[in-house]
């Protein structure tokens, strides 16, 4: 047989990711993975440079978020895997399918008393779809196959493929075929006729419905249909997490969940389509949704119907699939369409007004004056990219998501930090894919807090050495801000949260990346315009009032992202 014939084991993982049509890798360089580097490079991949393996991790759930393709993060076991469990935790949680390609030591070594010796795979089986060590050298392709249908099914999320190092360099005899077997033919479950002809007598039956989209609505690419169905029957959809834009947020029908959640209590009818009723929807429960509203829930996942509270209608399908043979059905029945009620709009009103209000002065930048201007110069078809804890409270009063596929945040683990590396994995999938499909990317727009800014921040190291386009805008207010001003209403001071004066510019610069500290309300709109007409990676450090968060600590009014008490909403469903 000739050489010609004859690829290496990290030859054959280039190969397969290829013909995933993956042009993109994240990876914290480790001496183990040298071959399969090699390989790559070989086959013109672009290789992103990553400082943490989380980081690492998180880039490549970026890259897969707005791509829909999986992204691919390359680490080494013994200390990589325990390093990248937060990045993996949260890929997990947000259902984002990336193939995570961990190089181990060579079998020979095993249980000699290496750097870490243990099954580093006990780690993350708990936290992964799948988490497996290739057995033999000719059963790569079966792996990587396997793990790619696995992280796809059902509800997705991250799959763990552990690699003998030596498995890298090994030749693999015979002729290698590789064919493109990017879509996967994978069944999905699909709402019944029954379930179909109930939803609609709800539907009928009910005064003020309103939708509750997230993150699987997104991955079920289920935009189109959910539009039709809210305009022709004046809907109002919520969107939270990635279900954010999925209807364009008009101040009409389209809301962001965090701005229009306090009218959640007036509805009669709550759909809930991909959206898990988590603490920050309230459980499903009282006070934030009526005691008697009748609940519809859509989910791929049927442990999640009926988690927490009971569901009057429980669908377990594809919300795509259900989507469609609902709209299909209501428009067969001639089920009337409805002239736009503005109930929602009316009940915010009061609120929208108190908040216009807010943070208006010449002396110090609130962070509602980011907030606006940032809204005025952001491109239609920018990706926002949402991290920190305060300044996205202060940030969802304003932000208007108008087309699918442009939000991304840190939810529902809420690492703080992790916007960093998403923000990194969204840019790379831009620059990979304008290039294949010729267009121009998109602007990739990720607004943080100082005290996330600083998990990852050597992140942008990676960043300027691929030339990423990315505006970040950091809202500086010196603290852990959440946690001070919590502790000053509870124990009238501050314990271990504040930073002092940090200028975060010196860390961009220190990355040759364009970068700005500013603390004049005067310089904010002209300091924005510039960093985002800018092209490649801009910090801007915006020095914020150190007392602005206090009012969200006492005033309902101004808090978007609200933490629910859980006994209290449990006691009032034992009531019932």
């Amino acid at each position: 047989m000739g050489k010609k014939n004859i690829v290496t084991g990290g030859s054959v993982i280039s190969k397969v990711l290829s013909g995933y049509g993956i042009r993109t890798t994240f990876a914290l360089a480790g001496a183990s993975h040298t071959h399969l580097l090699d390989a790559l490079d070989n086959d013109n991949f672009k290789i992103i440079l990553s400082r943490h393996e989380t980081a690492t991790v998180a880039a490549a759930d970026g890259y897969s978020r707005i791509s829909g393709k999986p992204g691919v993060a390359l680490i080494v076991s013994d200390q990589g895997i325990p390093n990248a469990v937060t990045g993996i935790l949260s890929a997990y949680e947000s259902c984002t399918p990336i193939l995570i390609l961990s190089v181990r030591k060579k079998t020979s070594a095993l249980e000699t008393q290496t750097l870490i010796d243990h099954d580093k795979l006990e780690l993350v089986k708990p936290i992964t779809k799948w988490a497996r060590t290739v057995p033999s050298i000719d059963r790569i392709t079966e792996y990587i196959e396997t793990g790619y249908k696995i992280a796809f099914s059902g509800r997705q999320g991250p799959v763990l493929i552990q690699i003998p190092q030596e498995f890298l360099s090994e030749e693999v005899g015979g002729i290698q075929k590789f064919e493109i077997k990017d879509n996967l033919d994978i069944q999905k479950p699909s709402i019944t006729n029954e379930s179909v002809n109930k939803f609609i007598k709800m539907l009928s039956s009910a005064e003020k419905p309103i939708i509750i989209c997230g993150t699987g609505a997104y991955l079920s690419k289920s935009s189109e249909v959910l539009s039709k169905i809210s305009y022709d029957y004046s809907i109002p959809v919520f969107g939270n997490a990635m279900g954010r834009g999925l209807v364009s947020e008009d101040d009409k029908l389209g809301w962001s969940w965090a701005l229009a959640q306090s009218s959640a209590s007036l509805a009669d009818l709550v759909i809930l389509v991909g959206s898990r009723l988590t603490q920050r929807i309230g459980y499903g429960l009282p006070p934030k949704f009526k005691k008697d509203a009748k609940f519809i829930q859509i989910d791929i996942q049927s442990e999640e119907l009926g988690r927490n509270r009971k569901i009057d209608l429980p669908i377990h399908s594809d919300a795509t699939n259900a989507l469609n043979l609902i709209y299909s059905k209501l428009y067969q029945s001639k089920f009337p369409k409805k002239i736009y009620n503005n109930w929602v709009s009316n009940s915010l009103k009061e609120k929208l007004n108190y908040i216009e209000n807010i943070g208006k002065s010449s002396q110090i930048i609130h962070p509602y004056q980011i907030a606006r201007n940032l809204v005025q110069l952001l491109p239609d078809d920018a990706i926002y990219i949402g991290d920190g804890a305060d300044i996205q409270n202060w940030m969802h009063a304003y932000l208007k998501i108008g087309k699918n596929n442009t939000f991304i945040d840190h939810y529902p683990l809420g690492s703080m930090g992790i916007g960093t590396p998403l923000a990194i994995g969204v840019a790379a999938a831009e620059a990979e894919f304008s290039k294949k499909y010729s267009r121009k990317p998109r602007k990739v727009i990720l607004v943080t807090g100082d005290g996330a800014f600083g998990f990852y921040s050597s992140e942008f190291n990676g960043a300027s050495l691929a030339k990423l386009d990315i505006t970040t805008i950091i809202s500086n207010d010196g603290a852990w801000g959440t946690e001070k001003h919590g502790q000053m209403i509870t124990i009238s001071k501050q314990i271990n949260t504040e930073f002092g004066e940090v200028n975060y510019a010196f860390i961009g610069k220190a990355f040759k990346c364009k970068s700005e500290q500013i603390d004049q309300p005067s310089m904010v709109n002209s300091s924005l315009k510039n960093a985002i007409e800018y092209e490649g990676p801009v910090i801007l450090d915006i020095i914020t009032d150190p007392e602005a968060g206090l009012l969200r600590k006492q005033d309902s009014r101004v808090q978007t992202v609200q933490f629910s008490d859980f006994e209290s909403s449990r006691s009032l469903q034992d009531e019932e």
